[in-house]
């Protein structure tokens, strides 16, 4: 398995991010905001960069050219395979089908209202993800809109590598 916990990783590297660091701070503060704008062209080019690179250090292949189980830290199935690692301004994510996830998923308390129907088609504040969380607390995304800031696809599952082992 890899094993290695990637949010740990990026924080103990970011001390040596050199030229993205300030990238980073943006990014750490429009998070802890709870907002997602799209990152300038230079500052998207140096964060995805720094992501690729810690998401490699910890031997997680960008796209897998074998089926790899994922599990989460306690070792619970939590899907047959990832499809593949989308890199954005806001962090790494597998990507996994709806079809290949095991795990199971509960909606995050008080998001339950992203669940109801057309919303990401409304023209004021589109819905662009539903929020689930895993029986260990751990973020879970389904995308439900396209966004800017990265190339997720509309139906499928996103989850920080940070969350997971692989077989």
């Amino acid at each position: 398995m890899v094993k290695g916990s990637l949010a740990k990783f990026i924080q103990e590297s970011f001390d040596h991010a050199g030229r993205s660091r300030p990238a980073l701070k943006k990014v750490k503060r429009n998070m802890s905001n709870g907002k997602f704008p799209k990152l300038g062209k230079k500052d998207s080019i140096l964060v995805r960069i720094f992501y690729q690179k810690c998401v490699q250090e910890l031997g997680i292949p960008l796209q897998p050219k074998i089926s790899r189980r994922v599990f989460l830290k306690d070792e619970t199935d939590f899907a047959k395979k990832f499809d593949r690692v989308v890199i954005g301004d806001y962090g790494p994510y597998l990507e996994i089908d709806p079809s290949d996830l095991v795990g199971r998923l509960t909606v995050k308390k008080g998001q339950e209202w992203r669940l109801k129907p057309n919303l990401e088609k409304r023209k004021c504040f589109p819905l662009k993800y539903e929020y689930f969380e895993t029986h260990l607390g751990n973020m879970v995304y389904r995308q439900r809109g396209r966004v800017k800031y990265a190339d997720y696809r509309v139906g499928k599952y996103y989850i920080c590598p940070g969350f997971v082992d692989l077989e």
